[in-house]
């Protein structure tokens, strides 16, 4: 498990059109901070190590991991990025940094809310 904190919600992050949000930490750039959900770990060491079938609960709202891309536990690692889509994958092409969530809805955000990887 990774708990995380969330420390900034950029003035676009909130995409209820494509029912998605962006993640990183806070080594985003300006730019990407006015579109991303910036969060930051709370605990010294940790690893990601989510699969289909664990949770993200931001809050207290459960969200499951349906698909996930082959680059998503290292993007993590790295740059705390992942973009989070909260539907069914369709047609398009699985991006190694996605993780698709279920259920279909956005979770309402607030700063210094609790984000944790199960």
């Amino acid at each position: 498990m990774v708990e995380n904190s969330i420390v900034s919600i950029g003035e676009q992050a909130v995409s209820s059109q494509d029912n998605m949000l962006i993640l990183f930490d806070e080594s985003a750039t300006k730019d990407i901070n006015n579109v991303a959900v910036i969060h930051v770990n709370k605990q010294e060491q940790s690893t990601y190590q989510l699969e289909v079938g664990h949770t993200l609960t931001f809050g207290d709202q459960d969200y499951t991991v349906i698909e996930l891309g082959e680059r998503v536990n290292a993007s993590l690692e790295m740059m705390g990025h992942a973009t989070l889509f909260f539907k069914e994958r369709t047609d398009e092409d699985l991006l190694a940094n996605a993780i698709y969530l279920s259920p279909a809805t956005l979770p309402t955000l607030e700063v210094g809310m609790k984000l944790t990887f199960n």
